[in-house]
């Protein structure tokens, strides 16, 4: 179930390519989401078919007479097989969640590495860019004012 998402041919080469790297980890998302909801829909119905099958199937054969001494041993097996539906309805249920969690998780995953390499990418054609030494001097700033204060926290023993 696991769809596999190749690696970007060439890095991306605009500061606009992190705009788009976000939109394709959003709609990855989005697109796990809808296959995820496909397919408990698709247990949920075939659930619900069987359910009904069973239903029809455990009371057609049921003698239609008004006397319960013989209805009585029917009524009683067609609740011990509609009490093992429900407890194989629920050990799929739990099979599919354990399922569901694993494809979700590595769905997931492979998403936020197809993104980490696509902003990395993004982040390293911004070197050239005149912006670039905006962040550079943000970054050395906070450094240096960080310095004081940690200076001040270890004297103090914090």
């Amino acid at each position: 179930m696991k769809k596999a998402i190749a690696a970007p041919a060439s890095p991306p080469a605009a500061p606009a390519s992190m705009l788009g790297a976000n939109l394709a980890f959003c709609q990855r998302l989005a697109s796990l989401a809808q296959e995820s909801q496909a397919r408990w829909a698709e247990l949920g119905q075939r659930i619900w078919d069987e359910h009904a099958y069973f239903c029809q199937a455990a009371f057609a054969p049921l003698p239609e007479t008004p006397s319960w001494k013989t209805l009585a041993p029917a009524l009683g097996e067609a609740a011990q097989r509609q009490w093992q539906a429900r407890l194989n309805a629920a050990e799929a249920v739990t099979h599919a969640a354990l399922s569901e969690q694993a494809t979700l998780a590595a769905g997931l995953s492979e998403a936020m590495n197809t993104w980490q390499h696509d902003s990395a990418c993004a982040c390293n054609a911004l070197i050239n860019v005149p912006a670039e030494n905006i962040w550079t001097a943000m970054a050395q700033q906070m450094t240096s004012s960080a310095q004081p204060q940690q200076a001040s926290g270890e004297r103090h023993g914090s």
